[in-house]
C-alpha cells in the first residue's frame, strides 16, 4: 500500500516526488529529464488527491513518452497562477 502513495510525495509534496521520480527514470534509461517548476512557495501544498492525480499522470507520460516515441528527452513543468496549477509535458 506504500507504493499507492509514495512517501517523498506525503513527506515533501509534488515538486520534490516528481524530481525524485524522474531521478531515478534518468538513471534507469539515460533520457535526459527538464523539469522547472514557478510560483510554487515553500510551503504550499494542493490537495493530496491533486497532488497524488497529477504525479500519477506525469509517472503515465514519462513511461509512455520511453516506451512508445522512444524519446530522447523529457521536460516537464509545473507552474501555479492565480491559485491554479499547470502542468505541461513535452
Amino acid at each position: 500500500s506504500k507504493e499507492l502513495v509514495p512517501s517523498t510525495l506525503e513527506e515533501f509534496g509534488l515538486v520534490t516526488a516528481i524530481d525524485e521520480f524522474i531521478q531515478k527514470i534518468h538513471v534507469a534509461s539515460g533520457v535526459e529529464f527538464f523539469f522547472k517548476y514557478d510560483g510554487f512557495e515553500e510551503d504550499h501544498r494542493f490537495d493530496k488527491k491533486i497532488e497524488l492525480t497529477v504525479y500519477r499522470v506525469a509517472q503515465e507520460l514519462s513511461n509512455n513518452a520511453l516506451k512508445h516515441a522512444e524519446a530522447t528527452e523529457i521536460t516537464l513543468v509545473l507552474s501555479v497562477q492565480e491559485q491554479k496549477l499547470i502542468f505541461t509535458f513535452a
